[in-house]
């Protein structure tokens, strides 16, 4: 959706409770892009989340912590990163 520079700032505070991007125009060139944030929240299974941390301390308790399944059990990779396609990182909206 585009909008003109004065009627984004005379609606600013709508536009920022909606869902739609807005491409700010001056004289109809744009000039900018406002991509509202979404509240939204991750999906997180909590009995499996609290089942790892348990499974944590139990290894690390033990002195033998596997960091490989410990970081599957969080969805991440390796590195710490999310797992592409996990429900628990969902990837922000690009546009």
């Amino acid at each position: 959706m585009k909008m003109g520079i004065k009627e984004f700032r005379e609606k600013v505070s709508d536009v920022a409770e909606g869902d739609v991007p807005i491409l700010v125009t001056n004289h109809g060139r744009i000039v900018g892009r406002f991509i509202p944030a979404r509240a939204t929240t991750p999906s997180v299974d909590m009995q499996k989340w609290l089942d790892a941390r348990r499974r944590f301390r139990t290894n690390w308790q033990n002195g033998n912590p596997d960091w490989m399944d410990q970081l599957v059990d969080l969805d991440l990779d390796e590195h710490g990163e999310p797992l592409q396609d996990s429900p628990r990182w969902p990837e922000p909206d690009s546009e």
